[in-house]
């Protein structure tokens, strides 16, 4: 089983269900849960996990993270619209 560090137990625990996953610039990193508490931890860096899922599932992960970053930045350009608007419709 994989180890990472806790925050709310504060000692190295047990991953409970670790999922290999890649940010949005390729850095791996394994998120999962604690085994005694529940709450979510992240261990950076490539485990045997990651070998298993290949390099092409960092670059689907990649370009899915950039997507959202996309989508995330066209909502925020749309609500300063309607503030603007909003604003405008004011005086």
């Amino acid at each position: 089983m994989l180890q990472a560090y806790c925050v709310k137990c504060k000692t190295q625990r047990e991953m409970q269900n670790p999922q290999p996953m890649f940010n949005a610039r390729g850095a791996a990193y394994t998120q999962g849960t604690c085994a005694v508490c529940g709450t979510k931890m992240t261990r950076w860096g490539a485990t045997e996990l990651h070998a298993a899922v290949g390099d092409g599932a960092r670059e689907r992960e990649g370009e899915r993270a950039r997507e959202r970053e996309g989508e995330r930045a066209r909502e925020r350009e749309s609500e300063r619209a309607r503030e603007r608007e909003i604003a405008g419709a004011e005086t």
